[in-house]
Parts: structure tokens; sequence; C-alpha cells
């Protein structure tokens, strides 16, 4: 009896998925945990479940013409002060060039991904990274943390909505009669809605926001620090792009 083709990819989808989510958490899991457990100011065992991670693996660069045919280019997640900042390739240098982009929106990712999975799924309190985000700088490329209160947050939230929904809107004929029609009621509703939270969150919420967000300003951070090397330093356990 042969094996049913259609089983056969779905099972390589799997082990590609899988695959991916380890190379995201390789890179970004404990740099991340590092940086909760600097910004909580407490020790990993007193806030994480499983607090057994202990490594980080680069991401590494395969060489390209526009650069330099014969070095890789490895980037590393690194927790420390603004002040400490230290580059041995600045990022503004290479980063007209496509795979440096890429490679820096993959640890985007990668460090949007865990931050998320860990404050969902990994702390003790979650209270204690309530309204927490963490966002890039794409000035000085490095992620640092971002408070805003709930009001706030749902209106980012809101205004995702309804960029998608005025997406959809937009295409209307691609969609039922009685599809159109729920369509709209919820782009009504999510306008609605916006509009009561422009209302609420006043200039003293917002103040608020401003002078916490200050206070981070001497927090860690997770900066990319960039290097180049040659194929004979590679580490054993790398992942290229």
């Amino acid at each position: 009896m042969q094996d049913d083709p259609t089983d056969n990819k779905k099972e390589s989808k799997q082990n590609d998925q899988k695959i991916q989510i380890d190379r995201i958490f390789n890179i970004a899991e404990y740099p991340v945990m590092e940086f909760i457990s600097k910004f909580i100011n407490d020790l990993p065992s007193s806030i994480f479940i499983d607090n057994s991670v202990k490594y980080k693996e680069p991401l590494i660069l395969l060489p390209f013409k526009e650069y330099d045919i014969n070095k890789y280019i490895q980037f590393n997640l690194v927790i420390d002060l603004r002040s400490n900042i230290v580059q041995k390739i600045p990022i503004d240098s290479i980063i007209k060039h496509t795979p440096v982009r890429d490679g820096i929106g993959f640890l985007w990712h990668c460090v949007r991904e865990v931050f998320e999975s860990i404050i969902s799924s990994n702390l003790i309190n979650k209270k204690n990274m309530e309204n927490i985000t963490i966002e890039l700088d794409e000035k000085n490329w490095f992620f640092y943390p971002k408070y805003t209160n709930h009001l706030s947050a749902k209106k980012i939230e809101l205004e995702t909505v309804i960029h998608k929904i005025d997406y959809v809107n937009n295409n209307l004929n691609k969609f039922t009669s009685d599809e159109s029609i729920k369509i709209n009621n919820e782009f009504k509703n999510a306008i609605n809605q916006l509009e009561i939270l422009n209302i609420q969150i006043n200039k003293e919420i917002l103040d608020d926001d401003q002078k916490i967000n200050e206070s981070f300003l001497h927090r860690h951070i997770i900066y990319i620090q960039t290097d180049e090397i040659l194929e004979a330093d590679l580490p054993k356990h790398n992942l290229k792009v």
C-alpha cells in the first residue's frame, strides 16, 4: 500500500514549522528572558515557570557579493544599557543590502514572537509585565520596553482592525451580500468604539504614559550586535540565512 502524498506533504509542512519555531526560540528565547529579568529586577527562578534556557545562537547571513563573498555577517542579541552599545559593523553602513534588511526583519519577528509567548505562558506573575510591549528603535537598532495604558492599547488594536476591515471593504465584490452587510456592521462598530476611546484618552493619561516611558530610558535594552566572521570561525551549531 502506497503512502498518501497528501499525508506526506502535511507531515513535511509540520516538520518545517517545527524547525522554524525552534530556530526562532534558539535565537531569541534566552536574550528575551534575560531582558525581562533585568526589567523586573529579579532572579529568573523567581520570574519564570521554566528558566532552564541557558544558551543563545546567533543569526548568520551567508556571504553575498554586494558585501564580501568571503565573509559572513553575524547578528547577536545582546542585553545592555543604551550607553554601552558597541557595534563592530555600524548597521547603518550595511542596512542598504537586502539580506541585511531581511535578517533584521527576521530578528524583529523572533524577538516579538518569543516575547509574547513568554509573557503569555512562562511568567509566574503576568502583572509584572502588564501593558509592556517591546519595540524596535530603527535608528539605533535596539529593542526597548514601552508602556501603553490599556485604553491606548485598545485604540491601537481597533485601528488595526479598522485598517483590515477597510481593506476588505475595498474588495466587497468578492463577498456575498450577507457577508458584505456583516463586514460593514463590524466596521461601523469599530469606528464607534474608537470614537469613544478618543474621548476617554485624555491629556493626563497620555502624560502618564510619557513619564513612565521616560523612566525606561535607563533600563536595559536588547541591541543587535553585528560582526563579520570567516567560514573557519563559524559556530559548530549555527543558523544561517
